[in-house]
């Protein structure tokens, strides 16, 4: 890498490192940095500085372990939020080096990125520790590296991510496909693939059964089929219009669960999802659609205008007026010019980014290297949809940076062996 492209990358990283404790220090005394989701990660963490594991809260436990650590060493939580710039800046310069120098721009610019980078919440510290995993994998794949070690190495790596955040969890089996298709070491590959699913299943059991242990649920996080069934009937009950407010929905869909059991006692939430599916099926196709498009284009907008006003900004709901079909052009009116602005800029951004990003893929088919791409077009469709019908930017961020690294492909047809 030449001297302009290094200080190209650099003045890069200094820009997505200046935006991101601008908003930090904005929202320093009005708490804007702390998210909605903070209060239950800091309930967790007193569990942790208390000496207790909390496998019973809404969240997996290693985020919340990482609070404690910077609660107990620095006495604040502020500083943890700091820290996340300076792994933004590491991991940058790492990816740009095995990218190219648009993956420093695009990681830097990008507002999702940079107002999740600094929010408390989990969503940065997954999505980067994913990346480094991914990008890990590729590049041992690429080499003819299937020594059992690393794989089982690179296996607890993968299971690290959903102590962070539970989407991660069914990621691992996806992998396999590019493991057991490298050329030409087959039955090396093999070996690490069976090494790398072993280690995963272990692991998981393991955590799965010391989770059942102390709260008597077998799942793996408080993101169970209680939650994601209030979710989704919540979401179709307020399509249909039975209430405009999402969280009233999901009580009313919670009553009226318990109303059925009181006549049916083995009726239970994942029959509940299916019934209300089959009989609103055209509102659960426009919820699931727009999940899916809010998941990969979404803006940033919310928790932007948060750090200036340290407090949660409703949207202008569109989803709810798409979902019925009917008042979507009214609430397309009541949309002020900069909010637009926020929308119209993520989009187009990360419209250059996902189609930049396929664009990579298709060269790695071009290239002969189908397994790989089709393994990794499996992982971005199921980020894409697996938050159903309750997707928003921030279950992406992932995404959007594995299409970035995906682009070195693109804008240099350079194949996965020649990776250094």
């Amino acid at each position: 890498m030449d001297k302009n492209s290094r200080l190209k990358i650099w003045t890069a990283v200094a820009l997505g490192v200046a935006v991101r404790l601008f908003f930090l220090f904005v929202s320093k005394d009005n708490g804007g940095y702390l998210g909605g989701d903070a209060g239950r990660y800091l309930l967790q963490a007193g569990q942790w500085l208390e000496g207790t594991i909390p496998f019973g809260g809404l969240y997996p436990v290693g985020y919340p372990a990482y609070l404690a650590f910077f609660i107990k060493a620095f006495h604040s939580i502020f500083v943890s939020a700091l820290f996340c710039v300076i792994l933004f800046a590491l991991f940058t310069l790492w990816l740009a080096r095995r990218a190219n120098v648009s993956a420093a721009w695009l990681t830097a610019l990008d507002p999702v990125g940079a107002a999740f980078g600094v929010i408390v919440g989990a969503d940065f510290l997954g999505s980067i520790l994913f990346c480094f995993l991914f990008v890990k994998s590729v590049e041992a794949r690429a080499a003819g590296h299937f020594g059992l070690w690393r794989w089982g190495l690179l296996s607890v790596g993968f299971l690290s991510a959903p102590r962070l955040n539970p989407w991660y969890l069914f990621v691992p089996p996806l992998l396999l496909i590019f493991i057991w298709g490298a050329p030409p070491k087959r039955t090396s590959s093999i070996k690490a693939g069976f090494i790398f699913i072993t280690v995963w299943l272990l692991l998981t059991a393991g955590y799965v059964g010391a989770r059942y242990h102390q709260t008597n649920s077998a799942s793996f996080s408080g993101h169970n089929s209680v939650l994601v069934g209030r979710y989704i009937v919540g979401s179709l009950f307020v399509g249909e219009g039975k209430s405009q407010d999402l969280y009233a929905a999901m009580d009313m869909a919670s009553n009226e669960l318990f109303a059925k059991q009181k006549k049916e006692p083995n009726y239970g939430w994942p029959r509940f999802i299916k019934d209300e599916i089959f009989t609103y099926p055209g509102i659960f196709s426009r919820l699931f659609v727009t999940s899916a498009v809010k998941t990969v284009f979404g803006h940033a907008n919310a928790p932007i205008a948060r750090f200036f006003s340290g407090k949660d900004i409703e949207g202008p709901g569109l989803w709810i007026g798409f979902s019925r079909g009917v008042g979507l052009k009214e609430r397309l009116g009541s949309i002020s010019p900069l909010w637009i602005l926020g929308i119209l800029a993520n989009f187009a951004l990360h419209a250059f980014i996902f189609f930049a990003g396929i664009r990579g893929l298709i060269s790695l088919v071009r290239q002969g290297e189908k397994s790989l791409a089709v393994s990794t077009a499996l992982i971005l469709a199921y980020f894409t949809f697996s938050p159903v019908v309750f997707g928003e930017p921030r279950y992406f961020l992932q995404g959007t940076l594995v299409l970035v690294y995906l682009m070195r492909y693109r804008f240099k047809e350079e194949a996965p062996s020649s990776l250094s």
